[in-house]
């Protein structure tokens, strides 16, 4: 598996399943990857670190927005989050009352904020925000998206975002919310969805949030995090005892639990072509390496040519079950992943920087109307990774719709259902429960109360 979204060409048409008198086709694809240092540039995520317990997780993007800008994007999440007066009855929780006191630049909220704006979002109104939060920076600006409430009675009259009070400036976000322009309601939710997702999910040295113990959140679950102290190597002198070297019989199983099952097949693409070739020859496929060009970054010519029965793009839901079952037929599948491998001795179990590795675009994928969220898996396993869901069985009506009102008789076939019923063996898909969870338990019982049958 090349753990990288590389630069390829697929020659010759191939179908896998093509028999010939009862063997394989001898047909088989060739891959050709293009420099990859070069375009290992391309794919890099900066400020990438390791946290306490070993696990990789992203540290501070650069940040290039303009003074103005950072002077508007920080008034605009001081106004989502500001600093309270702490009120009597919570005075004597000294959690809560410092979370009344913080307000989100007092944790650097806006100046993460910006970076994530300036190197991992990717929207086609990204633009229109930065103009903006220029345009609240001026009192001109102000004045065209904020209206009267933009003005004063006292001298200046006109005054810029940063500069009106408080409460002013809730009035104009919320008369934003409610705008009939289009823009002004995007990006009245966005910037409400990026300053709360930054405030409460953003960490210290510590691995701590201030919110986290004044809302009830415990953070990450101990336990867990004792069990990845216990199998994670360490690098630097630690208090905590190295874990005892198994004997040579369990080697195979230890660094399994070290690195994860699929470590032994992964290649990371950062490292040097003739390692990378090494690798790949190792696992079966054979590899030519193509002379380099004078200028490699225009990519006429492969860097790597290699042989295999198949490529499949993507390890999610679909590519990953389909190059389990070729691997399984005896197949040379090359499966090519952007995302990184996340173990379990890799995971931080922090909301932000699991997001910030595991999603496509750091979680931050939204529809052209910013309306809707789109939650996508970038990592080894893509959304396979990342999702949970009750699973059932296909119900038969579902069925019997499918195959009668909308002409797909595949889902009425024994085929459909021998293949139903290994999935759902190999997934665990049963109906019983020893207990319910919190949230079906609120979604049951506001169910009976409204006379809904659950």
């Amino acid at each position: 598996m090349l753990t990288m979204e590389d630069y390829l060409r697929v020659r010759e048409d191939f179908n896998p399943f093509v028999q010939n008198g009862g063997k394989r086709s001898e047909d088989h694809t060739i891959l050709e990857l293009g420099e990859i240092s070069a375009e290992e540039q391309k794919f890099h995520v900066p400020g990438h670190g390791h946290n306490a317990n070993g696990a990789v997780r992203p540290g501070v993007y650069m940040n290039t927005l303009t003074p103005r800008q950072m002077e508007s994007l920080t008034t605009l999440c001081n106004t989502f989050v500001p600093q309270l007066d702490v009120p009597s009855c919570v005075a004597a929780d000294e959690a809560t009352a410092k979370f009344y006191r913080t307000s989100a630049s007092m944790t650097g909220a806006p100046e993460q904020l910006g970076g994530l704006i300036s190197e991992r979002m990717e929207h086609p109104k990204l633009r229109l925000m930065k103009l903006t939060l220029w345009l609240l920076s001026t009192w001109i600006g102000t004045f065209i998206l904020c209206g009267m409430k933009s003005m004063s009675r006292e001298f200046p009259y006109f005054r810029s975002f940063p500069q009106l009070p408080h409460k002013r400036r809730e009035e104009i976000i919320m008369s934003w919310s409610n705008s009939a322009i289009l823009q002004l309601r995007m990006f009245a939710s966005a910037m409400k969805l990026l300053a709360l997702l930054i405030f409460f999910t953003m960490v210290d040295e510590k691995d701590d949030n201030p919110s986290w113990k004044a809302i009830g959140y415990c953070g990450p679950d101990p336990e867990f995090k004792k069990q990845l102290r216990r199998l994670t190597l360490p690098t630097t002198p630690s208090p905590i005892p190295s874990p005892p070297r198994p004997p040579p019989s369990q080697h195979f199983i230890y660094h399994q639990d070290i690195f994860g099952p699929l470590h032994p097949g992964l290649i990371q693409m950062s490292t040097p072509r003739d390692a990378v070739a090494n690798s790949l020859q190792r696992l079966g496929f054979p590899v030519s390496i193509c002379p380099l060009k004078d200028n490699p970054t225009l990519m006429p010519f492969p860097s790597l040519s290699i042989q295999g029965d198949a490529v499949v793009v993507g390890s999610g839901s679909g590519g990953g079950l389909v190059a389990g079952v070729m691997a399984k037929a005896g197949y040379r599948v090359l499966v090519l992943e952007k995302g990184s491998y996340c173990a379990r001795t890799n995971l931080s179990l922090l909301e932000g920087p699991s997001m910030d590795q595991m999603y496509l675009q750091g979680g931050l994928l939204a529809t052209a109307n910013m309306g809707t969220l789109v939650l996508a898996g970038s990592t080894v396993g893509g959304g396979s990774a990342i999702n949970w869901s009750a699973s059932i069985r296909t119900p038969q009506h579902v069925i019997n719709e499918w195959s009668n009102v909308y002409g797909l008789e595949l889902f009425d076939s024994k085929l459909y259902a021998d293949a139903l019923d290994v999935v759902c063996k190999r997934m665990g898909v049963q109906s019983e429960i020893s207990k319910e969870g919190f949230h079906n338990a609120v979604l049951r019982k506001g169910c009976n109360e409204l006379g809904y049958p659950v």
